[in-house]
């Protein structure tokens, strides 16, 4: 009991340290408890003086509509915050009296007064007024969502949110909060390779753009965050649109759209340096610098970081390099920013998952990376990108900007071909000499397997793009022109690396074969190789209409041409070049109605299309085992390239929400239903990388509702969550296997014609997507310390279309917790402990066919960063 009340007794910022300590004092690594330590041994200044929450509101003074991204600081860089979506802000830890308040906003004028703390604290209103100098940084309007007034579904996720939740794991992990969001990672950590789902469409079907650049590959349309690390530590805020949102370019907005915008430049000069360390040897080191505003008119910005890891599984290590530099200039009517970011990584392959009877078994069993288990398969790759974006006001009605952009990615992965890469597939017979021991010896090139083979597969890749808009604000409303030209082009080669040097030749049973390699094959002579183009070009307008004061009606139109260029295959008798075209026109009309101050309903309905990937036209990495064009032939047999057997699914997108905003709480609700025709979707099946194939089915169907919700207490406490339930049904689809019946748990029936068995999956629940998913999050602040605790819970999801349990992701429940505490010791420091997974709950993040993916168990980070 004495115990007990000696902890009550104690301020916060103390059992915060004593908390600390017992978790060092339970720590394995010698490391993490020696930089633990060393961190709680800095004398934490004013410990016992009485403190409060100093929290407050920022709006246009001319259009009274809320500020984010704000940096409010109070007497210089001792405390500071950001104000979030709804220009709110809060700085804990505020001692009584007076202080210097400063407001500091790109484009506003500099708002500084004094500002008296009683000890109930101070809730302030404060109205920032626009300046000619400088210019406002560009914001992508025409796909950016306005509560009460775009009738969209959507969700941000505000600077202050990404800095309290972000340390190393990528951006999936930040956005699996958000409603029927998921993620899957690789490695079992959340660092490297790792995937988003929203409303079960993976990430090839939801459109990403950061600064409005599209980051989904037009190729195969997958977006690769493990190219842009550490770019989360850059983000203003996210915003994340649910269904056929406002993407009026890039890829199609199937399951929704990411839309990540990178910090505001600082006004003021600052400094910051950032040292963390975790379980699974994850390291995260980072410096950055701001040069504040120079003569009133340019801004520089730099950051430098690392980030490693020995991954959760088995040889999924990572290491990351990361770099984010950029200027901009301010004018009195047009601002200019430049930014170039990227960094070279390496990587062990993890893209294999295990048998599900892994993932609940011991932690050796569980964390194994089946089959990609030899130390040389690795991957080395490089994408840096370069932005220029310009922002151009007009007059007070009309605003021009333009987006110009370039990306190069070079890199290869290796893996093993052993056992599976015969000599045909590698088209070893095709060097004379091997040819001719081939016929000495009567072997059969199918029949011979290299020893110790590595397969290196290279791609070399660029993209240049331009994306034009023009804003005209008309009194009632806002009408916006724009699209994008896009051009990008793609080199792919394979070849087989390295072999066994004695004895390279083996057969299906690994006895070595009288076959010698001659010199410059191996490491020199490529199977496959050829080139890829895409032409991308659109045009949209977007376009909102005040009825009246409470009702805003909303319009769009895009019209789309893509084309698919496949040329200088090497090797198969294919046409040397060939072209699919693909026209989309994409409406959308929806409104919105203010009911009252407080509440509001909206409606919209979208129709759009997407193309399938390039490979699933054609493969030629596959052209040595069979692989054809995916085209219907001609009367006399030949491959009409007009006619293509895969086709382009359609959605029409009907979406019904209502919200309730107050100062304190907000609240909503909205209904979905998602009408496909020919929606691409998962066989069961996975290729060589792990990646699920798939096929058209006739007709699906989507349906579901989506609940949020979120509430601050005592201006301390703030509760938030969501709810999502869902139903995704096949309407109409039927394949054809040539597999035996009985090892499928749906009807089916020999088709004489095809000589294959016809399996119908009416009814059946849609591979990927989740029945039930949702999170919730408490987070109090006080006295410099912040606090938080998340659960997320996600139902199952099968990984097949047969919907047995055996093929499906088992429901989970997991649990993550945060700690930070910031003060002042001749710099601003905070200290952040997260421990992920805290109940130690064995799952999988996802599967595909009968591999899944494992999640790390608990495991912690700690950090410290220092501001100046």
């Amino acid at each position: 009991m004495g115990f007990a009340v000696f902890l009550l007794r104690m301020h916060a910022a103390q059992r915060a340290a004593l908390f600390l300590l017992g978790v060092a004092a339970t720590m394995k690594t010698k490391a993490l408890r020696l930089l633990l330590y060393t961190l709680l041994a800095l004398p934490l200044n004013g410990l016992a003086a009485p403190s409060v929450l100093l929290s407050g509101s920022v709006i246009d003074s001319l259009t009274g509509r809320p500020l984010s991204g704000v940096n409010v600081s109070l007497d210089g860089p001792v405390k500071w915050g950001v104000t979030d979506d709804d220009g709110r802000f809060g700085i804990a830890g505020v001692t009584l009296g007076e202080h210097f308040l400063a407001v500091n906003h790109i484009g506003y004028k500099r708002l500084g007064n004094a500002v008296q703390i009683a000890a109930s604290g101070a809730d302030l209103s404060l109205r920032l007024t626009p300046q000619t100098l400088p210019g406002r940084p560009v914001l992508i309007s025409a796909t950016r969502a306005t509560r009460r007034r775009d009738p969209v579904t959507f969700s941000n996720i505000s600077q202050e949110d990404i800095k309290d939740r972000y340390t190393t794991q990528d951006i999936p992990v930040l956005l699996s909060e958000l409603p029927s969001t998921t993620f899957r990672s690789d490695g079992g950590n959340g660092i490297g390779y790792n995937y988003v789902n929203i409303r079960g469409f993976d990430q090839r079907r939801v459109a990403v753009s950061i600064n409005g650049v599209p980051q989904n590959d037009p190729g195969d349309h997958n977006v690769y965050w493990i190219d842009f690390p550490d770019l989360a530590a850059n983000l203003q805020d996210i915003q994340v649109q649910r269904g056929a949102g406002l993407s009026h370019y890039g890829s199609a907005a199937i399951g929704g759209s990411v839309d990540l915008v990178t910090s505001n430049y600082s006004p003021t000069p600052r400094y910051s340096l950032f040292a963390g360390v975790g379980s699974y040897g994850t390291r995260k080191y980072s410096i950055e610098a701001h040069t504040g505003l120079l003569s009133d008119r340019y801004s520089l910005y730099g950051r430098l970081s690392r980030i490693e890891t020995d991954g959760y599984r088995d040889l999924s290590w990572v290491r990351l390099n990361s770099f984010f530099v950029g200027g901009a200039y301010f004018g009195l009517e047009q601002t200019l920013r430049l930014h170039a970011y990227g960094g070279p990584l390496e990587d062990h392959l993890a893209y294999y998952g295990v048998p599900k009877s892994y993932v609940d078994s011991t932690e050796i069993v569980r964390r194994q990376n089946l089959w990609l288990a030899r130390n040389d398969e690795t991957e080395r790759f490089h994408q840096p990108q370069l932005q220029l974006l310009h922002d151009w006001q007009l007059s007070p009605t009309a605003r021009l900007s333009n987006t110009f952009f370039y990306i190069r990615g070079t890199g290869y992965f290796d893996f093993t071909g052993d056992w599976w890469a015969d000599f045909g597939y590698l088209r070893l017979d095709d060097d004379p000499e091997v040819s001719a021991q081939l016929l000495a010896n009567s072997l059969h090139p199918s029949s011979i397997f290299v020893r110790d083979s590595i397969l290196r597969w290279y791609v070399g890749k660029q993209q240049w793009g331009w994306v034009p808009r023009i804003s005209l604000d008309h009194g009632r409303g806002t009408v916006d022109v724009g699209g994008d030209l896009r051009v990008h082009t793609a080199k792919h080669w394979g070849r087989l690396q390295k072999a066994d040097a004695d004895s390279a030749a083996m057969d299906a049973s690994g006895n070595p074969l009288p076959i010698n390699m001659p010199d410059g094959v191996v490491g020199r002579h490529r199977y496959y190789e050829y080139n890829t183009d895409k032409l991308i070009t659109s045009a949209f307008v977007h376009s909102t209409y005040d009825l009246s004061p409470r009702v805003t009606l909303s319009g769009d139109l895009q019209c789309v041409y893509k084309c698919y260029t496949m040329r200088g295959e090497k090797f198969v008798t294919t046409p040397r070049r060939f072209d699919v075209p693909f026209s989309f026109v994409n409406p959308r009309v929806g409104a919105n109605v203010n009911l009252t101050d407080a509440v509001n309903l909206y409606a919209t309905i979208a129709r759009t299309s997407r193309e399938p990937r390039q490979d699933q036209y054609y493969d030629p990495t596959e052209a040595a085992w069979g692989s054809q064009p995916n085209f219907d032939t001609t009367s006399v047999g030949e491959l009409d390239y007009g006619r293509p057997l895969i086709k382009p699914e359609r959605l029409t997108d009907f979406e019904i929400g209502i919200g309730l905003a107050e100062p304190n709480y907000r609240a909503g609700a909205n209904l979905y239903w998602m009408d496909f025709r020919d929606e691409l979707i998962k066989q069961g099946g996975i290729d060589k990388f792990g990646q699920p194939t798939v096929g058209n089915a006739e007709r699906a169907v989507h349906q579901g509702i989506e609940i949020t919700g979120a509430a601050r207490l005592l201006g301390r406490l703030e509760l938030s969550g969501n709810l999502s339930v869902s139903d995704n049904v096949l309407k109409e689809y039927t394949t054809f296997v040539s597999d035996s019946v009985g090892s499928f748990n749906t009807a089916a029936e020999f088709d004489n014609e095809s000589r294959l068995w016809a399996l119908n999956y009416d009814g059946n629940s849609i591979a990927g997507f989740p029945g039930v998913m949702g999170n919730v999050r408490a987070t109090y602040k006080t006295r410099g310390a912040t606090s938080s605790l998340h659960a997320q819970y996600v139902g199952r999801q099968y990984t097949d279309n047969t919907e047995r349990k055996t093929y499906s992701v088992d429901p989970y429940w997991v649990m993550n917790a945060s700690l930070a505490y910031g003060f002042w010791y001749g710099a601003d420091i905070t200290l952040k402990l997260q421990a992920n997974n805290v109940l130690g709950a064995k799952y999988a993040t996802g599967g595909e066919g009968d591999g899944f993916f494992p999640a790390a168990t608990r495991n912690y980070f700690l950090a410290v960063e220092m501001k100046m």
